[in-house]
């Protein structure tokens, strides 16, 4: 009995080393992107990436196919994975520091760790299926991005100071953007006024967006903001008070350099000027007895943002 068991085990060890010696040898996806034609820091992201791909024992380390990768004009990547049946998916790279993590995720699915083939024991269940091991998935650009910022405004032909508080949500599309804005502003006035004279102005506006460089965690972008502003001025006497507002509208643009900290949050340092063609062409007021509105600004602002996947 003892010569027979022993001889089952022998005999399954034996099978178990010649499914292992029959198996495949390991082949990692190969690079095939131009190296020569690509900035410094994708160079870079790239040795990073062969490092990654020549470490056994991964999830992506024997995955097959072609990797290759294209910069953008905008500083963006564009990484196209070509699996061994010839199937192609690719994924935007915000910047170099994303290659090696997307990378990872598009081949780990492609090849997970093959496990011996062994006949199953009987009267054992098979395992369960919460034991398999679930694809990783790729990371995901930003869906929506909420921004609270605020900053320092100067205005004219009224010369004021401002004081401004603006919330922005932004949805990004490749390169570019496309959001809505809402700023409130109150001014320190720096020309004569009538007594007791108060003014608020409360914008509402669009975003179209552009990319012009991403380094790392940093972007900069360009931004063309239309708006509507509604601007509401008080002062006067008591007996003659003037309360009224009045609609103008403008067009602006903006430069806008953002910091990413993690996954999702991010510092926000904008810069912009905008224009009233309206009041700017001639002076347009509320009530006679009241200063002219405003016909254009200049302003600064921070603050920080979130990003939603």
């Amino acid at each position: 009995m003892r010569d027979g068991f022993c001889g089952c085990v022998l005999a399954l060890a034996l099978g178990l080393s010649a499914a292992r010696a029959n198996a495949e040898p390991c082949e990692p996806a190969r690079i095939v992107a131009e190296r020569a034609a690509l900035p410094e820091a994708w160079r870079r992201a790239l040795d990073e990436l062969d490092l990654a791909l020549a470490k056994e024992g991964h999830l992506w380390s024997c995955a097959g196919g072609d990797l290759d990768l294209v910069v953008t004009g905008a500083g963006t990547g564009v990484l196209r994975r070509r699996d061994p049946r010839g199937r192609e998916v690719t994924r935007r790279l915000p910047g170099p520091g994303d290659l090696v993590p997307t990378a990872e995720a598009l081949l780990a699915p492609a090849a997970p760790p093959a496990a011996p083939t062994v006949a199953p024991i009987s009267g054992l269940p098979p395992p369960p299926a919460s034991a398999r091991l679930a694809p990783a998935s790729a990371p995901q650009d930003p869906r929506l991005l909420v921004e609270a910022l605020v900053g320092v405004r100067y205005g004219g032909t009224l010369r004021a100071v401002w004081g401004a508080g603006t919330l922005r949500i932004t949805v990004p599309i490749e390169a570019w953007s496309a959001g809505a804005w809402v700023r409130y502003g109150i001014p320190y006035v720096l020309d004569p006024v009538p007594m007791d004279f108060s003014m608020s102005d409360l914008g509402f506006g669009l975003s179209l967006g552009r990319q012009l460089l991403i380094s790392g965690p940093l972007e900069l972008q360009a931004t063309f903001d239309p708006s509507i502003g509604f601007v509401s001025m008080e002062g006067g006497a008591e007996s003659r008070l003037v309360q009224s507002a009045k609609v103008d509208g403008r067009i602006g643009l903006g430069l806008r350099a953002t910091l990413r900290w993690s996954r999702r949050w991010r510092s926000v340092v904008a810069l912009d000027g905008e224009l009233a063609p309206a009041s700017a062409a001639k002076a347009r007021r509320i009530d006679p007895s009241l200063p002219p509105l405003p016909a254009y600004g200049v302003g600064a602002s921070v603050g920080v943002g979130a990003a939603f996947r």
